[in-house]
């Protein structure tokens, strides 16, 4: 399925409300383990590994860190390390949507349950229903003047070839979108 935005028009991508036309391009997973993300083709398994050993070692360092009364995450019971920096800072800048994707979902891990376990044996248990939205298309198109806007439900955007018009834009609106394109050209 292929997808065109329109000249001057707006297409708004939501897992969550999938245009009619497109829903068969919609796909939802629930994750019960960071390594779905490789099995979906989301993520290498040599970065997620990665990414893993860096939430690890940050948690383990502010831990260390901490001292005293901890801080908490405003209107929350659960402690604010500080941990987001140090993870980011180990991870290649080229995976920014990716890290803050896995962030998302090691962030509810407390710290000593993700110190004291394997990725391969972590389960999402604090996000039981996490839902992976993903849109998966053969051909993208946005035509001159016109906008596609992906909401922060939709976590993967995947097609052989995306093209982006003069004065055409994708807008997100979430963090971890993730883009997928064998080619990808603007003019």
């Amino acid at each position: 399925m292929d997808l065109i935005v329109q000249e001057h028009t707006t297409l708004m991508l939501d897992i969550e409300h999938p245009p009619r036309a497109l829903a068969d391009a919609a796909v939802r997973e629930t994750l019960t383990s960071l390594t779905d993300l490789v099995r979906l083709g989301m993520i290498d398994e040599p970065s997620l590994t990665s990414m893993f050993t860096a939430a690890q070692t940050s948690t383990q360092e502010a831990l260390q860190r901490q001292s005293g009364r901890p801080a908490m995450v405003p209107g929350t019971n659960r402690v604010d390390l500080g941990r987001f920096s140090g993870f980011i800072n180990r991870v290649p800048e080229s995976q920014g949507a990716e890290a803050q994707l896995v962030w998302n979902l090691l962030r509810p891990v407390s710290p000593t349950g993700l110190l004291g376990t394997t990725l391969d044996r972590l389960r999402l248990t604090d996000r039981p229903n996490f839902n992976l939205g993903r849109f998966l298309f053969d051909d993208v198109t946005v035509k001159s003047g016109a906008v596609l806007q992906v909401a922060g439900s939709t976590h993967l955007l995947k097609a052989r070839k995306l093209v982006i018009e003069a004065n055409a834009r994708i807008v997100v609106q979430g963090a971890s979108l993730i883009i997928q394109a064998d080619s990808v050209q603007g003019f």
